[in-house]
Parts: structure tokens; C-alpha cells; sequence
């Protein structure tokens, strides 16, 4: 994978069909997992996440390292494409309610039936607050990453990224807990 990773990286672009058969299971089952929960009428289903994930993927001309960092961006692009439909939903109903999306509670740091929307806002409040600690959530969350593949992806030991999800994940269940101010 690291070497296709590479060849594309560097210009090949006749690999990313290869790359994509390679890592789609992965992508898939993370994808599983965060709509695990999700009613069957969803209007986004896994497999199409992950065919979006990837068109954002492809698209941009970056030049992956190495596995966790492809897996680093494929995560922040599952995160934009739900974020994406749900404001987009969102803007449709014109408040008429929020479309909940249900993150698998082994997965998620905010609680159950947290929206989608409020959840990317306090991933950006906490990014402003530190960068690393809003990676390390978006790794876990929409990657599927252990916190030791965490670990890996940012070059710090593991006890450092167990340290940095407690405290980020506290940061998130009191920016969702606390009452929106209109």
C-alpha cells in the first residue's frame, strides 16, 4: 500500500484504481461503523460515503506519505462529506428541525444522536483551541484508527494520544452539552 501510495504521490496516476481496491474494505467498514446506528431511510448510506470520500480524495493532487497519513486525509474527507449533506440538509428544512447522526458510542467522545453539524463546529473550536488534539478525534472518529495507529500517524508515543483523546474528548461532551445560544 505504502508503495502505491508513493507511486501516486508522485504522478502515477494509474495506480489509484489499484490504491482504491486496496484500501475500499477499510474505508467501507469505517464507514459501517459510523452509521452503524443510523435509521434505514438515511439518506447517506456507507458505501456511498466512502465513493464521495474517494472522488475528494482523487481529486486533489497530494502527495501521501505513507498509510496513516492517507488515512489521515481519507478521514478529513468523510468528515467534510457528512458535514457537507448535513448543512445542506439542514438548509433545506430551513429549521425545521436537525437531522441526528448517531456515531458509534464505542467511537464518539460526544454523546449519542449528537448532530453532525454541531459535532464538525466543536471539532473546529476545538482545533482553534489545539490543532492535535482535533486530529487525534478526527483520526479515531472518522478513520476508524486505534489510538496506538494515532500514535504512528503523529509521531507520539501512545500514552501521549490516550492523554490528548481524554482531554478532547471532555472538551467535546461540554461544547455539545452546553445550551446553544441562537
Amino acid at each position: 500500500m505504502t508503495s502505491l501510495i508513493q507511486r501516486l504521490g508522485a504522478g502515477d496516476a494509474a495506480v489509484a484504481d489499484e490504491l482504491f481496491a486496496l484500501v475500499y474494505d477499510e474505508l467501507h467498514a469505517v464507514a459501517q461503523r459510523l452509521f452503524a446506528r443510523q435509521p434505514a431511510n438515511h439518506t447517506l448510506q456507507p458505501t456511498a460515503l466512502v465513493h464521495e470520500a474517494w472522488l475528494k480524495l482523487a481529486g486533489n493532487d497530494i502527495g501521501w506519505e505513507s498509510r496513516g497519513h492517507f488515512f489521515s486525509v481519507a478521514a478529513r474527507a468523510m468528515r467534510q462529506v457528512l458535514t457537507d449533506k448535513a448543512r445542506a440538509q439542514r438548509a433545506e428544512r430551513r429549521g425545521k428541525g436537525r437531522q441526528k447522526v448517531t456515531l458509534d458510542e464505542e467511537l464518539v467522545a460526544a454523546p449519542a444522536g449528537c448532530d453532525i453539524v454541531d459535532l464538525d463546529d466543536a471539532l473546529q473550536r476545538l482545533a482553534a483551541a489545539n490543532q492535535r488534539h482535533a486530529r487525534v478525534v478526527e483520526l479515531k472518529l472518522f478513520a476508524g484508527l486505534s489510538l496506538a495507529e494515532i500514535a504512528t500517524v503523529l509521531a507520539v508515543t501512545p500514552r501521549t494520544i490516550q492523554l490528548d483523546w481524554r482531554s478532547a474528548s471532555a472538551f467535546l461532551r461540554h461544547v455539545l452539552d452546553s445550551p446553544q445560544t441562537p
